[in-house]
């Protein structure tokens, strides 16, 4: 298994203890807001590079 570093941070907003709207990924450099979609291209480039590689 491959070790990458990944370079977004998981945010949960809470008021109480209870999740309040969706995890917030924002990025570890800037703290700007990054796109699901930017996301789940970028599993997909990575899980293409494996299967082509092995």
């Amino acid at each position: 298994m491959q070790n990458k570093e990944e370079n977004h941070k998981k945010l949960l907003v809470t008021v109480n203890g209870e999740p309040v709207g969706n995890v917030l990924l924002i990025d570890k450099v800037t703290f700007a807001p990054i796109l699901m979609d930017l996301i789940r291209i970028e599993a997909l480039i990575t899980s293409l590079r494996i299967r082509l590689t092995t």
